[in-house]
């Protein structure tokens, strides 16, 4: 998908060089042998740009086609990396390119992208619905990412500054993590979210060094 990317843009010989140095580029090499989300993820992000591509280089007729596949494409790697939603933004941007921007023809294809990216993602929150009995339209990630940033290790660690640790090594969130296994995954995400927000509060200057 890189060279397909690179050939789309720059031609033939930029996405053979493009494949080259991806063969041998020793982070991907690693990151596609791990048990990880990161190597699918990797793949509809791609697919869905490559789709966007090709949507931007048709002809009229075949247009929505490639916008329905990339709202398609964006979905599925929301499934696999619930901040994947972001893609959205950039995406519906590059096939809002009709003339005039507010008429029909223009707003058809991101609309239709963002739909179709939607639609990928209702089966499952409707199965969050049923299984966790809270609104989570993909994942309960959101609250423990942020605590496993915000909290007194990430903000002393020297070696790696205001970097994630998991929640099992914090001692900060202790008091919630032991009761993981009890705790409904909605209710414990609210929880991370709501103290890790106070954290903020309590350390407003810390979001920078975050950032």
């Amino acid at each position: 998908l890189v060279g397909v990317i690179a050939a789309q843009l720059w031609g033939t010989i930029a996405a053979l060089v493009a494949l080259g140095l991806g063969a041998v580029y020793l982070p991907l090499i690693l990151v596609g042998g791990a048990v990880m989300s990161e190597p699918l993820f990797d793949v509809f992000m791609l697919a869905s740009l490559a789709a966007v591509l090709a949507y931007r280089g048709s002809r009229r007729r075949a247009r929505y086609g490639w916008a329905l596949l990339a709202g398609v494409l964006a979905g599925l790697a929301a499934l696999t990396r619930a901040q994947a939603l972001i893609l959205l933004l950039p995406l519906a941007a590059a096939v809002w390119n009709g003339r005039p921007w507010r008429s029909l023809s223009a707003l058809g294809p991101p609309l239709a992208l963002v739909l179709a990216a939607v639609l990928v993602i209702t089966p499952w929150t409707i199965r969050n619905e049923r299984e966790l009995h809270a609104f989570v339209p993909i994942s309960t990630q959101f609250g423990s990412a942020l605590a496993g940033t915000y909290n007194d290790l990430s903000r002393a660690d020297t070696e790696n500054p205001a970097s994630w640790h998991g929640l099992r090594h914090v001692p900060d969130y202790a008091y919630l993590f032991d009761r993981v296994r009890q705790t409904n995954e909605a209710v414990l995400e609210r929880k991370l979210r709501s103290a890790s927000f106070r954290y903020i509060r309590e350390h407003p200057t810390y979001v920078a060094k975050v950032a």
